[in-house]
């Protein structure tokens, strides 16, 4: 019953995940969108699909919040071209870190 009990605690708290979070990880190499990894010509265009199936899954464009984690290693011309990806894509909330 102990068992039952914690595992059904377990799917709820995996169940209610926050799914208005989107997580990307730059890197000078490679940038990975929701463990997935993306070209830098393709960021654009894989965010902005990953953006409209959260709008269509009834999340409102407001409430998405990006979580950028930097590697050390990337330039800033990089990281100001993904901003300004961003900004085309009307992102608003964007939550920076180092890798």
């Amino acid at each position: 019953m102990k068992y039952l009990a914690s595992s059904l605690i377990m799917l709820v708290l995996l169940g209610c995940a926050d799914k208005t979070r989107i997580d990307i990880q730059v890197s000078p190499d490679i940038i990975v969108i929701e463990n997935q990894p993306v070209q830098k010509h393709d960021f654009e265009k894989a965010l902005g699909f990953l953006i409209e199936q959260k709008i269509e899954a009834g999340i409102p464009r407001e409430n998405l919040t990006i979580h950028l984690k930097v590697d050390g290693a990337t330039t800033r011309g990089d990281l100001a071209n993904i901003e300004v990806s961003m900004r085309r894509l009307n992102v608003k909330k964007i939550v920076y870190s180092p890798m």
